[in-house]
């Protein structure tokens, strides 16, 4: 672990701001299998698969201090989803698949590289997602 906690996230962020797109395809599959009927016919994968990235690079760059979290993205991608007939129930589920995509990515970086702690990982987290 870096000597300075905003140091080794800003280095952990990094990394996996670099691998976004194949990180971001990585979600949409888990929120295709987590929740089966998302998409099906109202949303095409690569249409998911650009949202995922779209999301994960938000909270992301706002994880290392680049840019605050945008919540208007999540609203956005939940009215379009509407329009699209994607049912509620899937909608939730989905975005919950999701938010357990990047707490278990998070954590699973942290531990491999050693780079940030437990607890620096919650804060941090935990301050981007208290807007």
């Amino acid at each position: 672990m870096t000597d300075e906690p905003a140091e080794g996230l800003a280095k952990l962020v990094a990394g996996l701001l670099e691998r976004v797109g194949e990180l971001g395809d990585a979600m949409a599959e888990r929120i295709r299998s987590e929740a089966s009927d998302h998409g099906g016919n109202c949303v095409p994968l690569e249409e998911l698969r650009e949202s995922c990235r779209v999301e994960l690079r938000n909270v992301l760059r706002a994880l290392a201090g680049q840019a605050p979290l945008d919540p208007s993205l999540g609203t956005d991608t939940g009215r379009r989803r509407a329009r699209q007939n994607v049912p509620e129930t899937t909608l939730i589920a989905s975005y919950r698949s999701g938010i357990r995509f990047v707490w278990e990515l998070l954590i699973a970086e942290a531990t491999a590289t050693g780079l940030v702690d437990h607890e620096g990982l919650v804060t941090a987290v935990s301050s981007i997602w208290a807007v």
